[in-house]
């Protein structure tokens, strides 16, 4: 069987050196140090003069074995990264992120997977209710009209607001001028346009207010009582006899 030889290895098989008889040399050891060497003097003659030192300490810089060993874990350090592309797994990967991505995955995920929900963010605004701006309605005032070709008339209401009014052809209000009406059509509360909507709609009011006719109560005389004479008794006097005794009259 014929065994598929890899580019990598191959390459860097081709650029390491050999010795004479064709195999590799080994690589020289970048993080192999010198030992720390202590040496102790010893000497047999002893010179007063300029003694020598009892103990020779020799202590390296320890930066030199973490710089080494840095050396070495980048020298050994590589990634082989693979990627093997099948074309159905990208079209179905590709299928997926597009649905999540534009709101379709909202739609067909929960069919099939009912606890995935998805909230669509779409905020409704309920609307505004409008004013109602064309009414039909009837109103009552005072016609006057315009000097300016072409003529318009205006109704003067009972607050006394300006409302111009839009007169159906072949109707002619200059005879109505100066007399209260009651017109009734169409009001655009906006413009404060009132369009008539045909000739019945108009009806003349009288110019004076009609009185409203009311009873007069009828005076009733009061009696007066009649006097009624009272009785005075009246005290008569009387005369009461005297009577004498006997002596008196033998006297």
């Amino acid at each position: 069987m014929d065994e598929t030889v890899d580019p990598i290895r191959s390459g860097i098989a081709k650029n390491q050196k050999r010795d004479s008889d064709g195999k590799f040399t080994p690589k020289a050891d970048v993080t192999k140090l010198p030992p720390i060497s202590v040496s102790v003097n010893n000497p047999t003659s002893v010179n007063t003069t300029n003694p020598p030192d009892l103990v020779n300490l020799k202590i390296t810089n320890p930066l030199v074995y973490i710089k080494y060993w840095w050396k070495r874990i980048m020298a050994n350090e590589g990634i082989d990264f693979r990627v093997r592309i099948k074309p159905l797994t990208v079209f179905g990967v590709s299928l997926i992120a597009f649905s999540l991505a534009f709101g379709l995955g909202g739609v067909v995920l929960p069919k099939f997977f009912p606890w995935m929900k998805f909230n669509s963010g779409i905020v409704t605004t309920t609307p505004t209710p409008q004013p109602e701006l064309l009414k039909d309605t009837a109103l009552k005032g005072t016609l006057t009209k315009t000097n300016t070709i072409p003529t318009k008339f205006y109704l003067i209401t009972t607050s006394t607001e300006a409302v111009t009014l839009e007169i159906p052809v072949g109707f002619n209000l200059t005879i109505l001028v100066g007399k209260r009406i009651l017109a009734v059509g169409t009001y655009d509360s906006k413009n404060k346009v009132l369009e008539v909507e045909d000739i019945q709609d108009l009806e003349v009011l009288s110019t004076t207010p009609v009185p409203i006719p009311t009873s007069t109560p009828t005076l009733k005389p009061t009696e007066t009582p009649s006097p009624v004479p009272s009785i005075i008794p009246t005290v008569t006097p009387t005369v009461e006899p005297i009577i004498e005794s006997s002596q008196n009259l033998n006297n």
